[in-house]
C-alpha cells in the first residue's frame, strides 16, 4: 500500500530504462533534423535595415495607421483626441496625433518606442502587438516623434528611418523644447498636466503630392471621418471620446476650424426590417458559445450608418467584429458566401470576441480584419444548414416579405431554429 504523499514505484519503459515515456512527437523528431546532436549556441542579430524595411511594408492604409495613432490614445484613458495636419503653401508635411491621456514617463516612453516590445497592456487594451506605432507610423512617414508629459514631466523620443537602420539609434529631445512644442501644438486641448503628441514627419504620400494642400487636407478629412466615424462609434456614442480633425500653418500662423469625427453606426438604428436584428448562438468546441446579431437594412435607408461614406453598397455587407469594443472587420463574409453577393447585400452580423479568443482569431496588424478558423466556419455552417432546415419545415415565413426570394434563402440562417 503507498501512503499519502508517497511516490508510486516508477515502470520501466521498453528498453528497460525510466523517466518520461517518449512521446510520438519526440519520436519522429529523432529521425528529423531536429534530433541532431548539438554542439553549441550563438546569437545573431538581425539586419537593423532589413528589419525596419519589413515592418514599415507591412501595409497600412492611412486611414487605418491614424487609427491605430487612435488605438494608444484611448488605451492612455483619452477623452480628446486632435488629428492635426502641418501644411504650408506647397505641400502637407507632417500629422500630428494629439491627446489628453495619461501620458508616459521616461521608462514608458522608451518601451513604448522600442520595436515589438512587450508593453503588458491588458486583454481589455486595444493595442496588442507592441508594435503598432512603429509599423502604423513607418508605412507613411521617414521620421516619428513622440512628446508626452505625464504628472507635469515631458520627455521625448524620435526615430527617423536612417538612424534606425544605424543600428537602432533613438534620439532624446531636449526636455524643454519638448514641451514647447507640446503646448504649441496643443492649443486645441488640455495637457497641462497630461498629454502625449505624435507627429510624422517627412509624410510619403503628401508631401510630394502636385495637389495644393486643402485639396490634400479635404480628401484626408474625408477619409479619416468615415474610418474613425466607424471604427470607434461605440467609444464616440457613449460619450467616452471626442475626436476632432483641423490644419495648421505654423508659418502663416493660421489654422482651419475643426471638424469633430461623428460616429457611424453600421447597424440600423430606425430603418431596419422588421423582426430584426435577430440573435443566435453558433457553438464551437474551441471558441465556445459565440453570439452573433444579425440584421438587415431597408433598401432605401438613409441613415449615414447605411451607406459609409459611400461606394459600392454590396461592399458593406458581411460580418463586422469587435474587438474590445472597436471595429477590426467592417464587412465581408471570411469565405462563407461571397463578399459582392447581391442578395444579401442589405444583411449585416456583428460578431463580438472576446479578448481571450485573440489567438484563435487571427487578427492582422493593421487590425482591419480578422481569419476565421475552420472549425469556426464548420460550425456557423453547421448553423445555417440546421436553421435553413427550420425554416423550410417551419409554416411561418423565415424572413420578412419585404426581401426577395433569393434573400429569403440567403438569409434563412439569421432566423432562430424552431
Amino acid at each position: 500500500m503507498t501512503s499519502l504523499g508517497a511516490q508510486r514505484p516508477r515502470s520501466p519503459h521498453k528498453d528497460g530504462s525510466f523517466g518520461k515515456a517518449p512521446s510520438p512527437d519526440g519520436e519522429r523528431h529523432a529521425a528529423a533534423a531536429l534530433g541532431l546532436p548539438v554542439e553549441g549556441t550563438e546569437t545573431i542579430l538581425p539586419d537593423a535595415g532589413g528589419i525596419f524595411d519589413a515592418i514599415a511594408r507591412i501595409g497600412y492604409e492611412f486611414e487605418h495607421a491614424v487609427a491605430d495613432l487612435v488605438d494608444n490614445s484611448i488605451d492612455a484613458g483619452a477623452t480628446d483626441v486632435l488629428v492635426r495636419f502641418l501644411h504650408d503653401r506647397e505641400s502637407v508635411y507632417s500629422l500630428a496625433v494629439i491627446d489628453n491621456g495619461t501620458g508616459m514617463s521616461a521608462e514608458r516612453i522608451d518601451t513604448a518606442m522600442a520595436f515589438g516590445a512587450r508593453t503588458g497592456k491588458a486583454e481589455i487594451a486595444l493595442g496588442k502587438y507592441g508594435l503598432g506605432l512603429k509599423s502604423a507610423s513607418f508605412s507613411q512617414c521617414d521620421a516619428l516623434t513622440v512628446v508626452s508629459r505625464h504628472q507635469g514631466e515631458v520627455v521625448g523620443r524620435r526615430w527617423t528611418a536612417q538612424n534606425v537602420r544605424n543600428d537602432w539609434l533613438c534620439e532624446s529631445i531636449k526636455s524643454s523644447a519638448a514641451e514647447q512644442y507640446l503646448v504649441k501644438l496643443s492649443d486645441r486641448l488640455d495637457t497641462a498636466r497630461d498629454g502625449t503628441l505624435v507627429e510624422w514627419d517627412s509624410l510619403d504620400s503628401m508631401s510630394h503630392s502636385s495637389q495644393r494642400p486643402s485639396k490634400t487636407i479635404e480628401a484626408r478629412f474625408n477619409q479619416l471621418t468615415s474610418h474613425l466615424g466607424l471604427v470607434f462609434h461605440r467609444f464616440i456614442e457613449d460619450g467616452g471620446i471626442r475626436i476632432r480633425l483641423d490644419a495648421l500653418d505654423p508659418d502663416a500662423g493660421t489654422r482651419g476650424p475643426p471638424q469633430e469625427v461623428k460616429a457611424l453606426n453600421p447597424f440600423p438604428r430606425f430603418e431596419g426590417v422588421r423582426g430584426y436584428p435577430r440573435t443566435f448562438i453558433v457553438e464551437d468546441s474551441d471558441a465556445g458559445d459565440l453570439q452573433l446579431e444579425a440584421h438587415i437594412w431597408k433598401r432605401n435607408a438613409t441613415e449615414a450608418g447605411f451607406r459609409l461614406g459611400g461606394g459600392r453598397l454590396a461592399k458593406r455587407q458581411g460580418f463586422y467584429i469587435y474587438r474590445n469594443r472597436r471595429l477590426v472587420q467592417p464587412g465581408g463574409w471570411n469565405g462563407l458566401r461571397n463578399d459582392a453577393e447581391v442578395h444579401t447585400s442589405l444583411a449585416r452580423v456583428r460578431l463580438d470576441l472576446p479578448p481571450g479568443l485573440d489567438s484563435l482569431f487571427k487578427l492582422t496588424v493593421q487590425k482591419s480584419s480578422v481569419t476565421m478558423p475552420a472549425a469556426f466556419i464548420e460550425s456557423l455552417n453547421r448553423r445555417l444548414l440546421a436553421t435553413r432546415h427550420s425554416a423550410t419545415s417551419s409554416p411561418t415565413p423565415s424572413v420578412p416579405t419585404e426581401m426577395s426570394a433569393p434573400n429569403r434563402h440567403a438569409m434563412a440562417w439569421s432566423r432562430r431554429p424552431a
